[in-house]
């Protein structure tokens, strides 16, 4: 076991690999750090996505409310009670917010680091590559 432990710590990152770990240890420090590093990258990417759902849900709000504004249509401003005046604000209130939310997520998209998407497959071939060579050590050929 500890020729093989050995061995596994000859992976790109050793680092993320220190020798003298069994094969199991081996094998859980890895699905740890997939786990971990997946989270963050899973994180990321939905706050983005959060964003940009957020946006497009409130520009098309305010997209209607701005219809009804333009041909003067009454019936949505006086089914929720709220004079002209108010109305025009939601209306534009909607409008700036969503399209900060929109650039909030263009700017999240433009300053994401993709070293982080590359280390959490790097660390995906490294686990399917340890648990190729565990089989193979275990079945005799």
């Amino acid at each position: 076991m500890s020729a093989t432990a050995t061995e596994s710590g000859g992976f790109d990152q050793p680092e993320a690999a220190p020798s003298g770990l069994t094969h199991d240890q081996r094998t859980a420090a890895l699905k740890s750090d997939i786990t971990t590093l997946g989270g963050r990258v899973d994180s990321y990417k939905a706050k983005t996505a959060g964003a940009l759902g957020g946006g497009v849900f409130l520009l098309l709000l305010a997209a209607g409310g701005m219809y009804d504004l333009l041909n003067h249509n009454d019936s949505l401003r006086s089914a929720i009670g709220a004079s002209a005046g108010v109305f025009q604000a939601v209306v534009i209130a909607l409008s700036v917010i969503g399209l900060l939310l929109m650039l909030t997520a263009v700017f999240r998209e433009i300053r994401r680091d993709p070293s982080h998407q590359l280390r959490l497959e790097q660390l995906e071939r490294e686990l399917a590559d340890h648990l190729d060579s565990c089989a193979a050590l275990e079945s005799p050929e």
